[in-house]
C-alpha cells in the first residue's frame, strides 16, 4: 500500500516523499508534509487509479488522530489583516461590473433569448478589447469556450457574423468532448492547458449542467464541486468562469414577470456561490433583443436592467448593442396603466375589446407596452378579463 501511496505522492505533489516513509507506521508523516488540499486530492481523487479504497485511508487517518499522534502536526494557514492583498476596484473586472478577473459569472434565460450568441459576442469583444454591448469596458485576454450544446458549424458561423476578423488563435473551443470538472482526466487536462497557455483568462461553459456529474439540485454535491474543484483553478491560474445555465420551466413561461435569482434550475448553492448573476429576458413586441437583469452582484452595485437590440444584417453581420435602460420602459408602462384606467372609466363597467384598447392608445404607445400594461392591471385587479380579448374595468379608483 505504501508503494502505491508513494506513487500518488509523486504524481500529485510532483516530488519524492520523505525518505523515512518506508512503512505504514510512518503514514502520518506523509500527511504532515501535505496541505489539506493535497491530502484531499490524494484520498479522494487519485486513489481509485491505484485501486486503494479511500474508506480504508480515512479509517487509518481517524485511528492516528484518535491516538493523538497527528493532533499537533497540523498548521492552520491563516493570513493576518495587514497581509491581505489590496486590489483596486478598477482592476478587478474582465468585463466592467459583470465578470471579475478571478470569479464566476452565471448567465441564464429561456430558450431563444440569444444566450449563446451573447456569450460569443462577449468573447469576441474581450479579445478585440471592445465595449461589450457598446457599453461595458473589457480587458483583453484569450478565451476558452467549452461547448456541449451547439454544433461546431453553428458556432463558427455565428462568430464570423459577429466579427469576421477575430484573431483565430485567441478563441479556442472544446466541442462535445464530454468534459467534466469532477472527472480526474478532464480536471488535470484543464489544469495542464491553463499552465501551458496562461494567456487564456476566461472560460465559458455552455451549458454548465453538462460539465459535471453532480446532481444539480443537491447542495451537498454542488458545494464540493464549486469549492474544492473550480475555486482552486480560479485562484491558482487567475481565471474567470462564465457559466450558462437554464431556468426552471415555470419561470420561462412567465415572460412579463421580473426575473428572480430563484428562477435558476437546481440548488441555490450555485447562485449563492457565484459573484454575479444575469438573466436575459425576451423583449417581446416582435423586436429582436433582450432585457438583461443583474439579479446579483457581490462585487459592485447591481447594474440597472437594460434593453438590448440585436441587429441581423447579411453584410454587417450580427450586432448586439445597448438601447436604453429598462427603467425608461417601466415608466412608459406605468404611464400607460394610468391612461388605461382613464380609458376604462369612460365605459363605466362595459366590456371592451382588446383591439379597441390598442386602437385608442396606438398613437401614444407601442403594442408591447399596451399589452404589458393590460397584464399589470389585470394582476392588480383594476381590470378583469371576461373572455379572450375582452376586458371590463373594476376597482378603477384604487
Amino acid at each position: 500500500m505504501i508503494d502505491k501511496l508513494r506513487n500518488v505522492y509523486i504524481e500529485i505533489i510532483g516530488a519524492l516523499p520523505p525518505e523515512e516513509l518506508v512503512d505504514d507506521e510512518k503514514f502520518e508523516e506523509l500527511l504532515g508534509e501535505c496541505s489539506n488540499e493535497e491530502i484531499n486530492k490524494i484520498i479522494i481523487k487519485s486513489f481509485k487509479n491505484y485501486k486503494i479504497q479511500s474508506e480504508d485511508v480515512r479509517k487509518h487517518i481517524k485511528k492516528k488522530i484518535k491516538n493523538s499522534e497527528y493532533k499537533t502536526k497540523g498548521i492552520l494557514p491563516v493570513t493576518y489583516l495587514e497581509e491581505l492583498k489590496d486590489c483596486p476596484k478598477d482592476d478587478i473586472w474582465r468585463v466592467d461590473k459583470m465578470i471579475s478577473k478571478r470569479g464566476i459569472c452565471l448567465i441564464g434565460g429561456c430558450t431563444g433569448v440569444y444566450k449563446t450568441t451573447t456569450c460569443l459576442s462577449l468573447a469576441v469583444d474581450i479579445i478585440k478589447n471592445k465595449l461589450f454591448l457598446n457599453k461595458f469596458k473589457t480587458e483583453p485576454c484569450k478565451v476558452l469556450y467549452i461547448n456541449e450544446e451547439n454544433q461546431e458549424f453553428i458556432l463558427k458561423e455565428r462568430v464570423k457574423l459577429i466579427s469576421p476578423k477575430v484573431d483565430l488563435n485567441s478563441l479556442a473551443f472544446l466541442n462535445f468532448s464530454g468534459f467534466k470538472f469532477d472527472d480526474d482526466l478532464w480536471y488535470y487536462s484543464l489544469r495542464n492547458f491553463l499552465s501551458k497557455n496562461p494567456e487564456f483568462k476566461l472560460i465559458i461553459v455552455d451549458p454548465f449542467r453538462r460539465a459535471h456529474t453532480c446532481k444539480e439540485d443537491v447542495a451537498d454535491e454542488m458545494s464540493p464541486l464549486l469549492t474544492n474543484i473550480i475555486q482552486p483553478i480560479i485562484q491558482e491560474f487567475g481565471v474567470a468562469f462564465l457559466f450558462m445555465h437554464h431556468l426552471r420551466k415555470k419561470s420561462q413561461n412567465q415572460k412579463y414577470r421580473k426575473p428572480d435569482i430563484d428562477d435558476f434550475r437546481g440548488s441555490s448553492e450555485l447562485t449563492n456561490y457565484v459573484d454575479t448573476v444575469f438573466i436575459l429576458q425576451k423583449r417581446g413586441g416582435g423586436k429582436d433583443g433582450f432585457i438583461m437583469h443583474n439579479v446579483k452582484n457581490r462585487l459592485s452595485e447591481a447594474i440597472p436592467a437594460i434593453i438590448t437590440n440585436v441587429n441581423w444584417d447579411e453584410e454587417e453581420g450580427i450586432n448586439i448593442e445597448y438601447e436604453s435602460d429598462f427603467k425608461e420602459e417601466t415608466e412608459k408602462i406605468n404611464k400607460c396603466c394610468s391612461d388605461l384606467i382613464l380609458f376604462f372609466k369612460n365605459f363605466e363597467g362595459e366590456i371592451v375589446k382588446r383591439m379597441n384598447i390598442t386602437e385608442a392608445l396606438k398613437d401614444e404607445y407601442p403594442k408591447k407596452t399596451i399589452d404589458r400594461a393590460i397584464k399589470e392591471l389585470c394582476d392588480k385587479g383594476n381590470i378583469v378579463r371576461e373572455s379572450r380579448g375582452k376586458y371590463r374595468g373594476e376597482n378603477l379608483n384604487e
